[in-house]
Parts: structure tokens; C-alpha cells; sequence
């Protein structure tokens, strides 16, 4: 499967998700009716994985233009982020305008490469702080994957409780910020991050060192993720919870229900990994024309597929919460 035929196919249920909302909202419940939330704009917060750089790249393989000299096609194999404002309210960021004649250049990326908690934490304050949130945004989060990072460099064999708890505390100071962020009116998908368990690095790791170290950075993440979740207003007119670890687990567990052959390999040359220079003319050889059928973009970051299939949900979200 191409990366175009999925998200030809993925945009296509977007738009029978969203109709059906929009006919639930008409048809009211009882002697009221629900309006559907459409936000001004789209305010991205998180790591590399919610964030293009300006050129429109991302980190992940990037498609490229058939013209002469080659360029990246931004707007073909897109981030979830970027599927999600696009599908669902024809927003688009200024890194990828697309073609349009007069796009609607609302979706702000406030993501940053390398991005841990606490930058995030700092950034949706200060955005809260000056005003420059509102009840007419909408917020998106995905961060802690190099948080997670981070503790498990620390590992000493002896010290998981200690990790957990920095994770945990994480977690919660994660969750402290989006609640707050809720206190100006502005709705809030938020996403769990993906398993680095089942990434490439963690099975290099159990190969290097000889002990079981992709089930040590699963409860790593369960520690982040199980904190954060916990914390978090359940509110569902005022956040939606995404669950990009329960999804990068469902691509390995049956692979064929997302169009997956390759849950091991990563699609991009070395030379690439950790860059935003992956392009579909620097894939090993095995993944030339079907890197949409690989889960992983490089070690650690997952590939297209997995943020075609996170947009997916939060559109789901979208259309079935009561924002």
C-alpha cells in the first residue's frame, strides 16, 4: 500500500465520521441542540512528532514532488496533527499552505524538536499566561518520548523505582498543564506516546546488553502515560485522551489491519535517523515504494502510517466527544 492510498482511504472515513457527527449535532438531543466545536485555530504542542519543520519536512519519510529538481510533498503522508486540523476543519499550517488559492493558515505549530515536558509545560504557559489561548482553540499535546529517553540513559540495573518516579512526576506535571489550559476554554486532545518497547532501539538494546530491556522501556512509558492519564480533567467537553501507545501495540500485534508488513526494520537509511531528511530516495532498499507498509520511520520514531492512523483517531474523538 502507497502512503497516498492510505490517507486516500483514511481521509475518505474522516469524512463519513464527521458527516454523521455533524448530522447528530443537527438532529439535537431531546428539546436541545448541540452545536459541533469548530476552533478558530489549532495550537500543536509536543516533540518532533507533532512538528514540521519550515521547509514542511517531518520526521518521518517524507514523500517527494515528481517535478525536477525533487522537493517534499508536505502535504502527502502528513502528521497526525496535520491530518487531523485538515480533515476535520480545512486548517492548514504555514509550513504546508498546499495549494489552495487562499488557505486557512490557522494551525500553529508550537511543537520543537527535542521537546521534553518541561519545554512544553513552559510553552502552553507562556502562550496562557499572554492571553494567546482562548475558548476558540483548539490545543493538541504529544510529548515524553525523550523524557523516557532520558531516565533510561540513567538505568544502573538497580534503579527502575527511581526512573518511575521522575516518569510518574512527569506524567502529572503534564497533565497539571493541560488542565490548566482548560481554565481559558480552550478544548484539548492530548495523546499517550507510543511503546518504545517495540521500537527498533529497544530491540538493539536487548541484543547490546543482553537483558530484557524493551520490557523495561514499556514500563517506562506505562509509567508516563498511566500518570498523565490519571491526573487529567475527565471531561470529555473539555479534553480528548488519544491512545498512541494502545496503537503502536495493535500495529504489531496484527500488522495486516493497518496495512503493516515490517514491525522490526526502520524504513530510513541510518544516515537519516533523528533528522528530518528521511525522504522516500533514502529508504533501504527493502522499503523502496512501501515504506507505508513499515511502522518505523527510524529507531525510535514511528513512520506515516502510525500518525495517518493517530489522526484517524483524534478525528474520532472530534466527532464524538461533546466539545
Amino acid at each position: 500500500m502507497t502512503a497516498s492510498s492510505l490517507a486516500a482511504r483514511l481521509a475518505r472515513a474522516a469524512g463519513v465520521a464527521l458527516i454523521g457527527a455533524t448530522l447528530l449535532a443537527a438532529c439535537g438531543g431531546g428539546t436541545s441542540q448541540v452545536d459541533r466545536f469548530v476552533p478558530a485555530r489549532v495550537l500543536s504542542f509536543g516533540d518532533e512528532l507533532s512538528r514540521l519543520e519550515d521547509s514542511g519536512a517531518k520526521y518521518s519519510v517524507n514523500a517527494l514532488t515528481t517535478t525536477t529538481p525533487k522537493t517534499i510533498d508536505c502535504g502527502t503522508s502528513p502528521m497526525w496533527t496535520q491530518y487531523m486540523a485538515s480533515s476535520a476543519y480545512g486548517k492548514v499550517f504555514a509550513q504546508c499552505k498546499g495549494t489552495a488559492t487562499s488557505p486557512d493558515v490557522t494551525a500553529i505549530r508550537a511543537a520543537a524538536v527535542g521537546a521534553r515536558v518541561d519545554d512544553v509545560v513552559a510553552a502552553m504557559k507562556s502562550r496562557i499566561d499572554s492571553g494567546d489561548m482562548q475558548n476558540t482553540d483548539l490545543v493538541t499535546v504529544m510529548v515524553g518520548m525523550h523524557d523516557v529517553v532520558d531516565q533510561y540513559a540513567l538505568y544502573d540495573g538497580s534503579n527502575e523505582a527511581t526512573l518511575i518516579a521522575t516518569l510518574t512526576t512527569q506524567g502529572r506535571k503534564l497533565a497539571t498543564q493541560i488542565n490548566a489550559a482548560t481554565g481559558t476554554g480552550a478544548r484539548v486532545l492530548v495523546s499517550t506516546i507510543h511503546d518504545l518497547g517495540l521500537s527498533p532501539w529497544a530491540l538493539k538494546e536487548k541484543a547490546d546488553v543482553g537483558d530484557d530491556r524493551p520490557a523495561l522501556l514499556t514500563r517506562l512509558v506505562d509509567a508516563f502515560n498511566k500518570a498523565m492519564r490519571l491526573e487529567l480533567i475527565n471531561d470529555g467537553s473539555k479534553i480528548g485522551l488519544l491512545l498512541g501507545d494502545d496503537l503502536s501495540r495493535a500495529m504489531v500485534r496484527v500488522p495486516s489491519a493497518y496495512g503493516l508488513g515490517e514491525v522490526i526494520t526502520p524504513a530510513c537509511l541510518e544516515a537519516h535517523w533523528n533528522s528530518a531528511t528521511c525522504t522516500t530516495d533514502t529508504l533501504i532498499t527493502a522499503a523502496k515504494d512501501k515504506s507505508a507498509s513499515y511502522l518505523w520511520a527510524d529507531q525510535l520514531r514511528p513512520s506515516s502510517t502510525f500518525q495517518l492512523y493517530l489522526g484517524q483517531q483524534a478525528i474520532s474523538r472530534l466527532s464524538n466527544l461533546p466539545f
